[in-house]
């Protein structure tokens, strides 16, 4: 089993350094895959829809990189619908199906589906943190004492983030940067 050496992060940019600090223990576990299940409230348009409830199962994996979640997301009484979005082996994937019969979406094996979805991945490492060292995979530049830009790349797909860390020194958001 491989665990995490504290050396691994003396050298990055302070926010990220304090984060790895303040998220993880000197011999813990390196997460290598993680399964967790979901219930919440989904939006599809910012300002056009209403926030309906959702379950969902999500399977992820350090290496490769990637990503399976399978969710319901109940439109009206009676009509779900089901959605599978992915990230595994360099290709990303969405397809959404009415009561999984009816097909309303189905993207797969395009460029911007793989960088949408390893974008994806990337913002939501948060939730098993190791995945996020450079020993991963991930790049860290420093943007200013309290952001810094997190590059990962995937066989031929690239993508950055930037992430803000709060006064507790943990992530408190991650958004879309500038094409690496």
């Amino acid at each position: 089993m491989k665990t995490y050496d504290a050396r691994e992060v003396e050298s990055l940019p302070p926010p990220v350094r304090r984060y790895f600090e303040a998220a993880l223990q000197d011999g813990q576990a390196m997460v290598t895959s993680v399964r967790f299940s979901q219930k919440g409230q989904f939006r599809q348009h910012e300002k056009k829809d209403a926030w309906r409830p959702f379950s969902a199962t999500q399977f992820a994996t350090m290496h490769p990189p990637g990503f399976d979640w399978d969710a319901r997301i109940r439109m009206a009484p009676g009509a779900d619908v089901w959605v599978r979005d992915a990230y595994a082996l360099g290709a990303g994937s969405l397809r959404a199906a009415v009561l999984g019969l009816v097909t309303v979406a189905d993207m797969r094996d395009i460029a911007a589906s793989a960088r949408g979805e390893l974008m994806r991945y990337l913002a939501e490492a948060a939730w098993y943190p190791t995945a996020l060292l450079p020993s991963q995979g991930v790049r860290w530049e420093g943007i200013d004492d309290a952001s810094a830009r997190a590059t990962l790349c995937d066989g031929a797909t690239t993508v950055a983030l930037e992430f803000r860390f709060g006064t507790d020194c943990l992530i408190a958001a991650a958004w879309a940067a500038s094409p690496p």
